[in-house]
């Protein structure tokens, strides 16, 4: 109701018990067709799954949308796998895209009942490497205290907490 006037709408829809589709619009009201993103996913083995996600990006039918170099969201398709496992997890994915592609990586451990580590990198088209570790440790029982740490080769370091 409140500028700038937008809604997202997701879905989810388990074709069988292995097989997974997802979907999310963000309504924009009538300033052009709305953005997708479409995600398809298969249960692999017991804790892993593979996924395939198509991003549509801003788009236009005819002068109706936002012209090619106004738009900020572009096409993309990435494949993944990612596995939970009660101690560690991790997450592999490719990306295809208009504008931009890249590779992540990503691992998470347990190290006990409160304690999480988590290392990951990204190599981009657009940004090149960026490498970040970082963590948490459960402080009550809903409450999470987190630290991360962002090297990113292209020259920039950033701090998050959480």
């Amino acid at each position: 109701m409140l500028n700038p006037r937008a809604g997202i709408v997701k879905g989810t829809y388990n074709v069988d018990p292995l097989t997974y589709v997802a979907g999310t619009v963000q309504l924009h009201g009538s300033r052009g067709p709305s953005p997708l993103v479409m995600t398809f996913g298969r249960r692999i083995t017991k804790g892993t799954t593979g996924y395939m996600t198509y991003r549509t990006g801003d788009w236009a039918i005819g002068s109706w949308g936002p012209a090619f170099e106004d738009r900020q969201n572009h096409s993309s398709m990435a494949l993944g796998i990612t596995t939970v496992d009660v101690k560690d997890s991790y997450q592999i994915e490719m990306l295809a895209g208009v504008m931009r592609s890249n590779l992540l990586l990503d691992r998470t451990w347990t190290v006990d009942e409160s304690t999480r580590v988590r290392v990951g990198t990204n190599l981009s088209s657009t940004t090149g490497l960026v490498v970040s570790v970082g963590g948490d440790r459960r402080v009550t029982q809903h409450t999470r205290l987190g630290l991360a740490v962002e090297v990113a080769l292209s020259g920039g370091i950033s701090f998050n907490l959480k």
